[in-house]
């Protein structure tokens, strides 16, 4: 049995679910996307609704995948989340791969890899394997409202 392909909205209730469960903080999350797949869109809408307006940093931070050692330990330490947006290798589809490659990645600077990988794709712009995603990434988001930046419909 696959896992539900969620919603946005979905997507972030399960996320914040695992954060309430989860023994270390921040919550590590990885947003495997292709371009224009909605990985910023749904990184600054959860960090909107799970942002605590009374912590110096809000507790939660998003970065592009190039970034992700540049966050300073005193901001770290006072995290409650940490997104990275990553775009996968071949550039459209996210793959097992990505995933292996991203928490080598950032092992060194967190001590520890992923808590939750999140693939997120438009059914509109792009055939994903349904199955291969569910079984490859801990949560699978369907985007259908994602549209590329700057262009005019």
């Amino acid at each position: 049995m696959t896992k539900n392909i969620l919603t946005i909205d979905e997507a972030i209730d399960e996320i914040k679910e695992r954060h309430d469960k989860a023994e270390q903080k921040p919550l590590l999350v990885g947003v495997f996307g292709a371009v224009h797949s909605g990985k910023s869109y749904f990184c600054l809408k959860q960090c909107r609704r799970l942002e605590d307006p009374g912590k110096r940093w809000g507790g939660v931070y998003s970065t592009k995948d190039y970034f992700f050692c540049t966050i300073l330990d005193e901001v770290y330490s006072k995290l409650e989340y940490l997104f990275y947006e990553i775009i996968p290798m071949n550039g459209i589809i996210p793959h097992e791969k990505d995933k292996f490659m991203w928490n080598m990645n950032i092992k060194p600077y967190t001590g520890r890899p992923l808590d939750v990988s999140a693939a997120i794709f438009n059914p509109n712009h792009h055939k994903a394997d349904l199955d291969y995603l569910t079984q490859t990434f801990d949560i699978v988001i369907s985007n259908p409202d994602s549209k590329k930046k700057g262009r005019i419909e």
